[in-house]
């Protein structure tokens, strides 16, 4: 774009206005002179100034800044929970709930006010076999597969570990602040059952695996995260069973021991409910 020419109405220096009818007298020709080459002076300045400005702005406009290398997340990184599409809890079940037929939750779980916990990002229940894997919304009865680069690493890393196994099941919690908990189960292992379950702890894009959880109940699973406290303490729900009976169970992953204790086991058996 050229520069916009100076405009022609505008006021004639002072040197070349003719007197005024209430002058007194002609001025001196030497502030006249002076007063002409300042402005000239000034008119060069102001248009070079302008020129070199239309230059750089049109001719060569400047890129925007791009984000550092350093900024950007690694496509390798494991993930943060504000990245996370999956819903975002402090607890994934109602303190009203029974756990198992019309036992209720354990105090243990349900005194630890909302302040002293931490937020999770869980997954759905993923299922599958050979490298395909899936989640079965009951409510829209619809099958989404998984998708998720962070979950199939993790699938990648077990089956590095178990070769002779495959990952059958498997969903993950990612804490506002702290490492992902992974719960999982390896198969094949027979008629009636849907895999032994793991529990296992992400470091990087690897699992480190705690303990395995194994109950003889037919479909046996760990399947229902609980809630995390800011003291580390991580609650699950395990549970099983069909026509003869079934069971659940409550349990605890400690982050800083890395161990996994039993709280409460409650089973039905001939209509009968016993809890210990």
């Amino acid at each position: 774009m050229d520069p916009v020419p100076p405009n022609s109405q505008t006021e004639q220096p002072i040197s070349q206005q003719q007197p005024s009818s209430l002058s007194v007298g002609p001025k001196p020709q030497r502030k006249s002179w002076l007063w002409l080459v300042g402005g000239a002076v000034l008119l060069v300045a102001g248009v070079s100034s302008g020129l070199l400005l239309g230059k750089q702005m049109y001719t060569h406009p400047q890129p925007l800044p791009t984000p550092s290398p350093s900024s950007a997340p690694e496509p390798s990184a494991p993930p943060s929970i504000s990245s996370l599409r999956y819903q975002i809890k402090t607890r994934y079940f109602n303190l009203t709930d029974n756990f198992f037929e019309k036992q209720k939750y354990p105090s243990e779980i349900t005194s630890i006010p909302e302040e002293l916990l931490i937020s999770m990002a869980c997954s759905p229940f993923y299922s599958g076999w050979n490298g395909k894997y899936s989640y079965n919304d009951e409510t829209t009865t619809t099958s989404y597969p998984l998708t998720d680069p962070t979950i199939l690493s993790y699938i990648d890393s077990i089956t590095k570990t178990y070769p002779d196994k495959q990952v059958a099941e498997i969903m993950t919690c990612t804490p506002q602040s702290g490492k992902t908990i992974v719960l999982y189960s390896l198969g094949p292992c027979g008629g009636g059952c849907s895999g032994i379950p793991y529990v296992g702890i992400a470091n990087g894009l690897t699992v480190k695996e705690i303990t395995s959880i194994n109950e003889p109940w037919a479909y046996f699973g760990c399947r229902q995260p609980l809630q995390l406290t800011n003291t580390g303490i991580f609650y699950f729900q395990c549970g099983g069973g069909d026509g003869g009976g079934a069971s659940a169970s409550l349990y605890k992953l400690s982050l800083s021991s890395q161990t996994v204790a039993k709280i409460i086991q409650c089973t039905l058996q001939e209509s009968a409910v016993s809890c210990k």
